[in-house]
């Protein structure tokens, strides 16, 4: 029988491996480190914490709150340990029956996912549609006040009031023949490249300017309006943000809180910012959009056309895909509208008859000598021989992240602000960091995994840690549909470059585009966390928040 192996020591003081000689006692692991230290470690005083499934290394852990931890690769290592010292070995994880234990977790597994599968599809639904039948407008005006407040803060609103004024009159176009308009709608324009449009709960419509330039006449853009008003009026963002959000805020609107309303607005913006409706009201709200246009006497060809050019360009205009993202139009609901509007001919009504069209669509584009006021500087770039950082960097790859992206970084960041990187251990992805239900990693569990790995560069306070990731990523604490980057306590983050590459999307490979969208996402992580930068309004800057998807990441530039 073995009673030798080989493996590494960590002393838990700092990252560094030891290789080391494990010998079987019978009470005890004598270990040996290349260094000529010898250490005695009685079985009791062990415990083990990786190693229970295939392809996992053994690691055994003693001592509390910073652990000394052994690695031993070979599961045989167990086997022979049990053989040794049966008695005192017991809890130990014996490899025999790592079949039935992987047979009873996948079991477990199902079962979890099964019953979280019911309450999300129907549970947590159906809650959500009863509190949102209860919630007074005046509720839902506070949230969606929160909401814009957030994803269309007043300074990126463009406020030509003559231009605002023409769109206006298509909303009241729209919303005239409604029998009891409930709602105060208040229309908003955004000054972003999105090409896209959302509706807050309360009346709240915002239309980005990427999108107002696609259209060729206010017929299209009262399609879309159409569409965003009848998610207010059937409640679907409302409905949608319960659904989603914490428990906190279903328990407000249930009560009719409106200070509840307020203190979660802010994790309301953020969930309605990575929404997606669901396939249902998103036909409701193109069926409802098209009644609304016939009633008021608007032309239907104007909505075809417009969600038809979308989709047509929806893979050759990346911009468009923020739309589409969360305004699905396929091919059999583009049909059956226009089978609604061939049944009702009539007379239609000419919107915006006295103004021109391409006029209109300047509203964020008003020169300076109009309004005789002088543009704002923009604010200077931080030189980078102006920048002081405090602590050091470290790059910790995960899972397979590729090697040649993180020496591209570190080449990057040394050439041009002369800022030393050093790259750790990578760090293997854990099941525990896997959402199994999401298909996707939780950000909060990688950056445990990072502590885990490299204990005593987690309790350095002048090392910062920075995981990256390739694959897709979410934050539990506020269930976005994904995040590019997640920071903890001002010393730790994780990456994800997935949703940066465009090949995941079924776009050629593009190695440039992927470097810059990575850099800026690290540079902006790098500039909170080392050279403690605050975050800044000016797209010019790197520091720009809040970055919503990749329209906001492209826009951004690359200087702090």
């Amino acid at each position: 029988m073995r009673t030798e192996w080989h493996g590494s020591y960590l002393d838990g003081r700092t990252a560094a491996r030891h290789r080391a000689t494990i010998r079987l006692m019978p009470d005890a692991l004598e270990i040996t480190t290349d260094a000529g230290t010898t250490l005695r470690w009685p079985y009791e005083e062990i415990r083990q914490t990786q190693g229970f499934y295939v392809g996992e290394q053994v690691r055994l852990e003693r001592g509390a709150e910073i652990p000394e931890a052994l690695l031993v690769g070979d599961v045989g290592f167990l086997t022979a340990l049990k053989q040794v010292a049966p008695t005192l070995a017991g809890h130990f994880h014996d490899p025999g029956r790592r079949r039935l234990r992987v047979q009873l977790t996948l079991l477990a597994a199902v079962a979890v996912v099964g019953i979280t599968a019911a309450l999300y599809l129907w549970g947590i639904p159906g809650l959500a549609g009863l509190a949102a039948a209860r919630v007074p407008v005046s509720w839902e005006e506070r949230l969606g006040q929160g909401v814009v407040e957030h994803l269309a803060p007043p300074e990126k609103r463009c406020t030509d009031p003559a231009r605002l004024r023409a769109i206006g009159e298509i909303v009241a176009t729209l919303t005239a023949p409604l029998p009891d308009p409930r709602y105060r709608f208040r229309l908003m324009v955004v000054n972003s490249p999105a090409v896209n449009a959302f509706a807050a709960p309360g009346g709240y419509v915002v239309i980005f300017r990427g999108l107002l330039e696609r259209t060729r006449s206010a017929e299209e853009l009262a399609g879309v309006l159409a569409h965003e008003l009848q998610h207010v009026l059937q409640r679907h963002a409302t409905r949608a943000l319960l659904q989603h959000a914490s428990t906190g805020l279903l328990l407000a609107a249930m009560t009719g809180d409106a200070s509840g309303a307020m203190t979660y607005g802010l994790e309301s913006a953020r969930t309605l910012g990575a929404l997606r409706y669901s396939r249902r009201h998103e036909e409701e709200a193109d069926v409802e959009g098209m009644r609304m246009l016939l009633a008021a006497g608007v032309d239907p060809a104007g909505m075809l056309a417009f969600f038809g050019v979308l989709q047509k360009q929806g893979g050759e205009a990346p911009g468009v895909l923020a739309y589409l993202s969360t305004h699905p139009s396929t091919a059999g609901r583009i049909e059956r509208l226009k089978a609604m509007a061939a049944q009702a001919p009539g007379p239609r009504v000419k919107l915006l008859p006295d103004r021109d069209w391409r006029d209109v669509m300047k509203i964020c584009q008003v020169a300076a000598q109009q309004t005789g006021v002088a543009p704002r500087p923009r604010p200077a770039a931080v030189a980078p021989r102006t920048l002081r950082g405090v602590g050091r960097v470290y790059f910790v790859p995960m899972g397979e992240f590729p090697a040649a992206s993180v020496e591209h970084l570190i080449a990057y960041y040394r050439e041009k602000y002369g800022l030393a990187i050093e790259t750790l251990t990578a760090v293997p992805l854990e099941a525990a960091a896997v959402d199994l239900l999401r298909q996707q990693l939780v950000a909060e569990e990688l950056i445990a995994l990072v502590k885990h790995h490299h204990p005593g560069l987690a309790e350095d306070p002048e090392a910062i840690l920075i995981g990256l990731t390739a694959y897709d990523m979410y934050i539990r604490e506020y269930t976005w549909e994904f995040a590019f980057a997640w920071r903890q306590d001002g010393r730790f983050a994780a990456i994800s470059s997935a949703r940066m590459d465009p090949e995941n999307f079924g776009d050629p490979p593009d190695p440039d585009l992927l470097h810059t969208r990575l850099r800026k996402a690290v540079s902006k992580t790098i500039g909170l966390m080392h050279y403690r930068l605050p975050q800044s309004s000016d797209r010019n800057s790197v520091m720009y928040g809040p970055i919503l998807g990749l329209d906001d990441l492209d826009s951004v530039g690359e200087e702090f």
